[in-house]
């Protein structure tokens, strides 16, 4: 890399272990602010780490039933309707 991208990759890497040490306890809240982490009533705007998982909904291919989920069986992943109920295929041939 470029002298100037490892200058700014350098910056972005200490901006980002500054907010660890805030989201961690390890700063004040006066270093907080006088970094930008903080406003000046406390809010922090910076997103979390790890956001939720959202829960998506799959379709069948053979028959074009949706709403469905993955599950675990055991033996292998299945299709199942929300409430568990294993998805049985009329479309599908074995």
């Amino acid at each position: 890399m470029g002298e100037m991208a490892d200058y700014a990759l350098d910056q972005v890497m200490d901006a980002e272990d500054n907010r660890f040490l805030y989201r961690t306890g390890e700063m004040s809240d006066v270093m907080a602010y006088d970094l930008g982490i903080i406003d000046e009533l406390g809010g922090y705007s910076h997103p979390p780490m790890f956001l939720p998982r959202r829960i998506t909904t799959k379709t069948c291919k053979h028959c074009g039933m949706n709403g469905l989920i993955w599950k675990d069986t055991g033996n292998g992943w299945r299709l199942a309707a929300a409430n568990g109920e294993l998805h049985t295929c009329t479309q599908h041939k074995f």
